[in-house]
């Protein structure tokens, strides 16, 4: 009985000192530290490689770094196989043939890129890093998915996501709705941009999908001016009625064919009512 009390007290001493020790040592968080130094902002990047066509590919052939944080996200199933980088520069978007970019890529993280031997290139009049593929309609080559071994071969992930750095840029419809020179394209392509007090065309009465395939909607300021919202028809907020009212809308900016401006949102939380 005696060596029973000593054992029992032996073991109420461990607990206590257990529950009075409430430091912890923090797990070890791996910060990924890129191997390249950026040497060329995205915007003298896109603005060197940039030709008029609406189809193109070109190999980068100088030893360029860009890097850029992520402001977008495939969450919502909205964005397809496609990655936009922004440096504080300008925007690029990234095509590339994996899904589930988020996982690895998440808003506000810092991405490295060496270009040289890479391709750069358009597809339908957006701008985008990509991988040579031939458009036989058009007689032409574009710039298509990069193959994801390739991608993930030339992303230097540097640091921890910093959500900060994702700040879209306040526009108007009629900064750039009706303008296609190189120099608005330049500018505008790729950005995460917001708009602020628009509304809905057939507000209330549309989803922002039908469900047999993708589906453009507008939207439109109070001098009339448009814009096309895209969205896919696998989007979680497909069903959703378009809302009523003003609304301020964040997506990423993007055109087609060099005469459409279009608008994808990352998730339905891009919809918020006008402040």
């Amino acid at each position: 009985m005696k060596r029973y009390n000593i054992y029992l007290s032996l073991m109420l001493l461990l607990v206590f000192a257990s529950a009075c020790n409430d430091k912890f040592d923090d797990p070890a968080i791996a910060n990924p530290t890129a191997k390249h130094s950026p040497n060329m902002t995205i915007a003298d990047f896109k603005a060197k490689y940039w030709q008029d066509a609406v189809n193109y590919i070109d190999t980068i052939k100088e030893d360029i770094v860009i890097h850029g944080w992520v402001t977008s996200t495939d969450i919502s199933g909205n964005i397809y196989k496609c990655l936009y980088i922004h440096d504080g520069t300008a925007g690029l978007s990234i095509s590339i043939n994996q899904n589930n970019l988020c996982n690895k890529y998440r808003l506000g993280q810092d991405i490295v890129i060496p270009l040289k031997g890479r391709y750069i290139g358009k597809y339908n009049g957006q701008q985008q890093l990509g991988y040579p593929a031939w458009y036989q309609k058009g007689l032409t080559w574009e710039a298509t998915f990069l193959p994801q071994y390739m991608w993930e071969a030339m992303a230097e992930l540097n640091g921890q996501p910093d959500f900060s750095r994702v700040v879209p840029m306040d526009v108007t419809l009629s900064e750039f709705c009706q303008k296609f020179d190189k120099a608005t394209l330049l500018k505008y392509q790729a950005q995460l941009v917001r708009i602020k007090g628009v509304t809905f065309e057939d507000a209330g009465e549309v989803p922002y999908a039908e469900k047999e395939s993708s589906t453009n909607r507008t939207i439109k300021d109070d001098q009339g001016n448009t814009l096309t919202l895209r969205n896919s028809n696998y989007a979680d907020f497909r069903s959703i009625t378009l809302p009523t009212g003003k609304v301020d809308i964040i997506g990423m900016l993007g055109s087609y064919s060099s005469n459409t401006w279009q608008l994808y949102l990352r998730t339905i939380d891009d919809v918020k009512p006008a402040e």
